[in-house]
Parts: structure tokens; sequence; C-alpha cells
């Protein structure tokens, strides 16, 4: 649905892959307690970018798996130091409300495991959402980098994990407290900040390439018309 200079993108993609990607995939993940989401991810980042086209030009990208482990490594990183100041946080908070109860000392304890639990639970899930969100930036950074468009185009990315994280985070929010009446705003900022932290770098005129482009696709619109027996007028 996208086009540029009246040339469409397209996608390749078939419902297969889709399935591997976005289910087989994960799932092996999961079985593996985590040892295999590099690798998940890699392969549905490939998947993805090696259908797209642009034109009848098609987009390419090959990265090896030893970056995609160290993202996963920054993202458990900041999964551990965020989840170990908040539960530090929230033994102090508890110590110090438990410090002015008129409870006993074992309803003291009872109540500070209680609660504990239920609110490291709640925090696990938002850290682990947090954590996905530092991974899915590093990684796209890493395939957009890798990306060729055929021999006319190289491309770069430079998203901030953290930032990235914290347009998620408040747009979550945001849209929650309008009852997603913002929702729109809220997915328009994140598409706009991703854009604006990608590079492209042509190899050839844009120009000659767009041209190029436009009289393949024109050149194949007549033969399928012809192929139909559609008299082309234009």
């Amino acid at each position: 649905m996208t086009s540029w200079r009246n040339v469409r993108f397209n996608w390749q993609g078939t419902y297969w892959g889709v399935t591997k990607i976005y289910f087989v995939w994960p799932l092996l993940g999961l079985l593996t307690l985590g040892a295999c989401f590099p690798l998940a991810a890699r392969a549905l980042r490939h998947y993805v970018a090696n259908n797209y086209l642009f034109g009848t030009t098609r987009f390419s990208a090959r990265t090896p798996i030893g970056p995609y482990y160290v993202a996963f490594g920054w993202s458990l990183l900041f999964f551990l130091s965020v989840a170990v100041g908040a539960a530090g946080l929230l033994l102090l908070f508890s110590i110090a409300s438990g410090a002015n109860s008129s409870m006993d000392e074992t309803g003291f304890i009872i109540g500070i495991v209680q609660g504990a639990g239920v609110l490291l639970g709640i925090l696990s899930v938002i850290l682990l959402m947090l954590s996905g969100l530092v991974f899915t930036a590093l990684t796209r950074n890493i395939i957009i980098s890798a990306l060729r468009l055929g021999g006319a185009a190289t491309f770069e990315s430079d998203l901030k994990p953290l930032r990235f994280v914290w347009i998620a985070f408040s747009n979550l929010i945001i849209s929650v407290a309008t009852f997603f009446l913002l929702l729109p705003w809220a997915q328009v900022r994140a598409f706009r900040y991703q854009a604006e932290h990608v590079t492209v770098a042509p190899k050839v005129p844009v120009s000659t390439f767009v041209d190029r482009e436009t009289q393949q696709i024109a050149a194949f619109g007549e033969e399928f018309a012809e192929l139909e027996g559609l008299d082309v007028t234009i």
C-alpha cells in the first residue's frame, strides 16, 4: 500500500513462512529457556527484510548471529539492573511501612512477603516487555544497517534503546489514560522516531534508479495487458 515516486513497495512472504517465524521459532526459544531467542529474532528479521521489494528490485540482508546474542545480553542486563533496583526500593518501602505498623512481627513478615510477591510479579511482566523493546531496537539497528537495495542503496539505523523504550512506554500510558483515543497519535510518534533514525545512502543517482524501475513496471503492465487481451491506450 506504500509507494515512493510512483514506484510501489511490495512484500512476497508466504503464510507458511510467516507461521514459522512468528510461531515455530518463538516456541523454540521458549522451549530452550531463551537460548534460541536470538536465533529466532535473526530468522524473523531476515525473512521480513529479504522478502521486500521496491518496484522490481529486491531488498537483501545477511547478518551473523553474534550481534543478536550481544543484543540479547544487553536486554538481559537491562532487565536485571532495573529489577534489582526496583526490588531494593520495594523492600525498603515495605520495611519503612512495617516499622510504623501496629502488627506483630509474624504478621509484618507475612505482609511483606505477600505484598512483595504480588508487586514483583507485576514488575516482572512490565520489565519483560521493556526488555523486549530494548532487544527490538538493537536488532532493528542490526538488520537495517545490513540492508541493501540491489546495488542501488545501503541503509543505516541508530535507534537509541532507552529512548525507544521511553517512547513505547509513554505511548502506552497516554493511550490507556485517554481510553485509546490517542492511539493513532502514539503510533505516528513511534514510527516517526524510527524513520528519523534511518539513513539511506544511494549508490546510484536516485532519479536514474526510479526511472528504470518505472519503465520496467510499465513494460510488465503492457505485456500482462496484452496477455489478458486488454487494449492499453495510455
